[in-house]
């Protein structure tokens, strides 16, 4: 038998090169929590946190129409760019892109720190989700969670 093998009920098979690793399958159940939460909380939540969310989603959704907003400084370049899409679904497509890139931001945040050697990168993209303003933002139409993933 060789090294790259083992058996399995009686048969040999090649064995899995990458051992599994229960750090990353905790990273990966606290960010399914995350967004589970934070996608509730999208729904029941009646508001915005700040009006500056109602003003960045107009202006991504007018910027097909009056392309000055795709560069206008005040909206952020890159925010109206990324949501210009989901505004035209309406201002909850929009805060479910900021869930999907709240957890992005988390998991790239993860990443980061087991290329550092962390002995937890799971504790960090934890420790990134679970912070109250961060769990906030991250159903909001604000740039702050883009910024997020742009640092991480």
């Amino acid at each position: 038998m060789e090294e790259n093998q083992k058996i399995v009920r009686g048969k040999t098979v090649a064995a899995s090169k990458a051992p599994r690793d229960p750090d990353l399958a905790l990273e990966w159940i606290l960010l399914a929590a995350f967004a589970l939460t934070a996608f509730v909380y999208l729904q029941l939540s009646p508001g915005t946190y700040q009006d500056d969310d109602l003003d960045h989603f107009f202006m991504a959704r007018a910027a097909f129409r009056n392309p000055v907003f795709l560069i206008d400084p005040w909206g952020r370049p890159a925010f109206t760019i990324l949501y210009a899409l989901p505004a035209q679904l309406g201002f909850t497509a929009v805060r479910l892109m900021t869930v999907v890139i709240s957890v992005v931001a988390a998991w790239v945040t993860g990443r980061t720190a087991r290329r550092l050697g962390y002995r937890s990168p799971a504790l960090v993209s934890g420790l990134t989700v679970w912070q109250p303003l961060f769990l906030i933002l991250s159903f909001s139409a604000l740039v702050e969670p883009l910024a997020a993933l742009g640092i991480a």
